[in-house]
């Protein structure tokens, strides 16, 4: 039986535009009926999620709860947050007994279990995301090998997600990320897991193309097809 997806939105616009566009792509449909019934919440009242982890600033808990309570009654049954650092709070998080959250974290640590169990990875995210170690926790339970940037990278990514990214600002900054990536490398990273939704735009920038990248918001997409049960092209 194939259901109805809905997509918490607005954390920021831009990755709920990315995620979107991520699913249609990835389906396996040839008409427009084949593709899924989607309903969108960009709920840009939703607060900051880095700063009421890290500084104690308001909940998002609560719009979050009215957009998945909202779109239920539209019909969705399965839902999705394309914001990595939401899920600090995921527990909180309300549906109906018949409806489904999915999590981005799990589904993207258990992609890197598919790509090499062996392997290092580099967790790419928000300082809220890392200070929180959602996914520390989730590979030291999957006993899979991960490094954090230093202090100079992690504040880096930071300013390339809310200086760059979040502001629409001048994307060739991004190629600037390499020189950290490099040295990543050198110190053993075969994998770079893009933790933050925003991050994913380093996919779209050719300066990264030779890195092995795990991107949550490509994962979260592909669950998603399937929890909602339509075919993902081969």
């Amino acid at each position: 039986m194939r259901k109805k997806l809905g997509i918490i939105g607005g954390m920021g616009p831009w990755a709920t535009s990315y995620i979107f566009e991520k699913i249609i792509d990835t389906v396996d449909a040839d008409t427009d009926q084949d593709h899924i019934h989607t309903f969108i919440d960009s709920n840009t009242e939703i607060t900051d999620r880095t700063k009421a982890i890290t500084e104690g600033a308001t909940s998002p808990v609560a719009e979050i709860n009215r957009s998945i309570e909202k779109l239920e009654q539209c019909g969705a049954s399965v839902f999705i947050l394309p914001c990595n650092t939401s899920h600090y709070f995921f527990e909180d998080f309300k549906c109906s007994k018949s409806s489904i959250i999915i999590n981005i974290i799990e589904v993207t640590v258990k992609a890197c279990m598919d790509m090499d169990k062996s392997g290092k990875f580099c967790i790419l995210a928000t300082n809220g995301t890392i200070d929180s170690e959602l996914y520390q926790k989730c590979f030291d339970s999957h006993k899979l090998n991960y490094t954090i940037p230093d202090k100079d990278f992690q504040q880096a990514i930071m300013d390339m997600i809310y200086k760059v990214i979040k502001n629409g600002g001048d994307y060739n900054k991004l190629d600037g990320l390499t020189e950290f990536f490099e040295l990543q490398i050198k110190n053993g990273a075969g994998y770079f897991v893009l933790g933050c939704t925003e991050l994913s735009m380093l996919m779209q920038r050719p300066a990264f193309k030779k890195y092995r990248m795990i991107d949550s918001s490509l994962e979260l997409a592909k669950s998603a097809i399937i929890e909602c049960g339509y075919p993902m092209k081969s």
